[in-house]
C-alpha cells in the first residue's frame, strides 16, 4: 500500500500543475440541506484528471467549501485542497476560515488525506475561497457564469 501513496512533492505538483476546465457549461445544482453546488471537471497537459467543487449554504453565508480533487487512476478521488468557511471549528481553529491540504503523513497514517488545515484571512466568502483556489491551484478558464448573481435561474 505504501508504494501507492503520494509524496508531499507529488501532491504539491498536482496542486500547482496548470489545469483547464473541460466542462465550462456546468450548472449550479440545489442540494439537500439548503445547499448549492457546482462541479467542474479539469485536465492538465499530461492528461491527469481533476475536479473542483464549490458548495455553499443558502441559510448560513459562513458555511461553504471549495475544493480541488485529483482523480487518481488507482486510488480514486483524492482531495488535494479544501477552502472552508468559518461556520465550524477545526481543531484549534475556532470559527475561522481555513485551508486544508493533503499530506503524505495523513495518507500514511490512514487518515483522510486532507486532514491538515491552517487558518487564513485571505477570503471570507465562497467567491473569495474560489478565487484563492483558482490562483493557488493554477486553474485556467473558469467560466464567468460561476459568479453570476442569477445563477439559480434554470431558464
Amino acid at each position: 500500500m505504501s508504494d501507492s501513496l503520494l509524496s508531499d512533492e507529488q501532491l504539491s505538483a498536482h496542486v500547482t500543475e496548470t489545469k483547464y476546465v473541460t466542462n465550462p457549461k456546468t450548472k449550479w445544482r440545489k442540494k439537500p440541506g439548503d445547499h448549492m453546488q457546482l462541479n467542474y471537471s479539469l485536465r492538465d497537459a499530461h492528461g491527469a484528471k481533476y475536479g473542483i467543487y464549490v458548495r455553499y449554504s443558502l441559510a448560513d453565508e459562513r458555511a461553504f467549501s471549495c475544493g480541488l480533487i485529483l482523480v487518481h487512476p488507482s486510488q480514486g478521488r483524492l482531495p488535494l485542497v479544501r477552502y472552508n468557511g468559518a461556520n465550524h471549528r477545526h481543531g484549534e481553529i475556532k470559527y475561522q476560515c481555513h485551508i486544508h491540504r493533503a499530506t503524505h503523513q495523513a495518507q500514511q497514517a490512514g487518515n483522510r488525506i486532507d486532514t491538515h488545515a491552517v487558518w487564513t484571512d485571505r477570503y471570507s466568502s465562497w467567491k473569495g475561497a474560489l478565487e484563492c483556489l483558482i490562483k493557488d491551484c493554477n486553474v485556467e478558464r473558469i467560466p464567468p457564469q460561476t459568479y453570476e448573481k442569477d445563477m439559480f435561474d434554470d431558464s
